[in-house]
């Protein structure tokens, strides 16, 4: 795949999804865009990338992060497990969610985590 193919971030620079897993300037390249979660039922959840951050691994050959998506107000919680989300940039993902509490007061907002620790290479 050439340079122009690959896809591209906002700003169209092409994005270097060749190796798996994706890293984590792939997803940073992302936020704030729309991953359409499939949960299996036939309908499409939209989430929102809405935060990178560190995890509190600390080793110098691992890379550990995690994302938070953000679901559509009154969306119940799906269960913890391993769920196909897609996005226009880096196409069908499978990932591990975990639902958690949103600190807004209200018990049923939640935002979904998903955890990656991936060898620096």
């Amino acid at each position: 795949m050439s340079p122009d193919d690959r896809p591209k971030d906002q700003s169209g620079t092409p994005l270097d999804i060749s190796k798996a897993p994706y890293r984590r300037e792939d997803f940073a390249a992302v936020l704030e865009q729309t991953f359409a979660l499939q949960p299996g039922n036939g309908k499409s959840i939209p989430l929102k990338l809405v935060a990178l951050e560190n995890s509190t691994i600390n080793n110098p050959g691992l890379d550990s992060f995690s994302l938070y998506f953000s679901p559509p107000v009154g969306e119940p919680p799906l269960p913890d497990n391993s769920y196909v989300l897609e996005n226009p940039v880096l196409g069908k993902i499978t990932m591990h969610l975990s639902a958690t509490p949103v600190n807004s007061g209200d018990p049923r907002d939640h935002e979904y985590e998903a955890v990656f620790v991936l060898r620096n290479t």
